[in-house]
């Protein structure tokens, strides 16, 4: 471990002065051998922020909020293929069936949207995932501990598995914006990276492998090589752990939302990852419209009009399956092994109008409580300004 410190302080140079084969060669030599949190020790969550940059990134990440939300979707599709990363959710059993899936997609979205509402938030959420991250490492080692009787770094979670974990929280809007417009091609990412920059230097990721420390450029450019030197090779594998936790997270993405068909979407994800042509010899028709979808309405005019009613739209989705997530939690467990009909997913679209009169109807009725308890506080206070006022009257008429 001292060789290997050492070894690490010699490189870690100034990051402009690496190229992206030097950087990947590091991550790819030491950062399966470091843990996840090894950049940590120091600094206690006490990350000094560029407050401008990252008011950009929070700007950026809302403007395409339903874009961001797709990446982020294939991203973690993609990490899935990952051995180690596949090894420690298959043991924290984390994605290892649809209602689990559903669960933990669903409090991924909900810590990425607090990462890019404000620093306390994003603080906040921070310190849950570097718990979650820590006890899944040292699950993974004491399982390896039982079965080998050797408690290595890399049977937890490590560096490595950390930056392509940022890499599906960024990469495929980065390196596919040419295909699929995840954000006008006017607009700046820089804000974007550094709050991903910030989150990975929160959860322990140390600089020198940080996937987003450095220029915009540099960060593309590591995308890409991920994508052909990491990620795409794993994929074309088909290890069966990772097939099985896939097939899972896209049941537990239908959930959240119905209109996502399992093989036509995981066609499409696998067709642009792998860099392949989309054309496919008699696809389906729920293809074909997918592909209308991401390579024609997606770049007609008008574009921001329709990003702020898809973007809105899914913000109440997150919003109402937070608020209802117990239920259908406990739906999709009683009948995760029932094939889907036609009349489940028609049931499943129905329930959404359903869940929206209770929730808005609890809330405006919580709001109106609300505002009934402090006018009549409001009321209590003026009517005893109003009754001293008039005791104090009294005394001074008396004397």
């Amino acid at each position: 471990l001292d060789s290997l410190l050492k070894e690490m302080k010699n490189e870690n140079v100034e990051v402009e002065e690496r190229t992206t084969e030097e950087w990947l060669h590091s991550l790819l030599r030491n950062g399966g051998n470091i843990s996840h949190d090894a950049g940590c020790a120091s600094q206690n969550f006490q990350v000094e922020v560029n407050e401008n940059l990252a008011k950009e990134g929070r700007k950026f990440f809302l403007d395409n909020f339903f874009m961001n939300i797709v990446n982020m979707f294939i991203g973690l599709y993609s990490i899935l293929y990952l051995p180690n990363i596949a090894r420690i959710l298959d043991i924290t059993g984390k994605s290892g069936s649809t209602h689990a899936a559903f669960q933990r997609y669903l409090s991924t979205l909900t810590h990425a949207i607090k990462w890019f509402k404000d620093s306390e938030e994003m603080n906040a959420s921070m310190k849950q995932v570097l718990a979650l991250h820590r006890a899944g490492s040292f699950r993974g080692q004491k399982v390896a501990l039982e079965e080998s009787g050797s408690k290595d770094i890399d049977k937890g979670i490590t560096q490595l598995d950390m930056v392509v974990t940022q890499w599906g929280f960024i990469g495929p809007a980065l390196v596919f914006n040419d295909i699929i417009p995840f954000y006008d091609k006017g607009s700046s990412e820089e804000g974007f990276i550094y709050v991903m920059y910030l989150v990975g230097k929160s959860l322990g990721i140390l600089d020198q492998y940080n996937l987003c420390h450095g220029s915009p450029k540099q960060t593309k450019d590591r995308c890409r090589i991920m994508l052909k030197k990491v990620i795409q090779p794993r994929l074309r594998e088909r290890d069966e752990i990772s097939e099985e936790m896939t097939f899972h997270l896209l049941n537990g993405i239908n959930v959240l939302n119905p209109l996502i068909m399992q093989e036509d979407f995981k066609l499409f994800i696998e067709k642009l990852l792998l860099e392949e042509k989309f054309e496919v010899e008699n696809s389906s028709t729920i293809y074909t419209l997918y592909l209308f979808f991401f390579q024609k309405v997606l770049h007609m005019p008008g574009l921001c009009v329709l990003r702020i009613f898809m973007n809105n739209l899914l913000f109440y989705n997150i919003w109402l399956a937070s608020k209802w997530s117990d239920f259908i939690y406990q739906g999709v467990k009683a009948n995760e092994k029932k094939d889907l009909t036609i009349y489940d997913r028609f049931c499943q679209i129905l329930n959404i109008p359903i869940f929206s009169v209770i929730s808005v109807s609890a809330h405006l009725a919580r709001k109106f409580r609300e505002n009934i308890i402090h006018s009549k506080i409001q009321t209590g206070a003026y009517l005893g300004c109003f009754l001293a006022l008039v005791f104090l009257k009294v005394q001074l008429a008396g004397s």
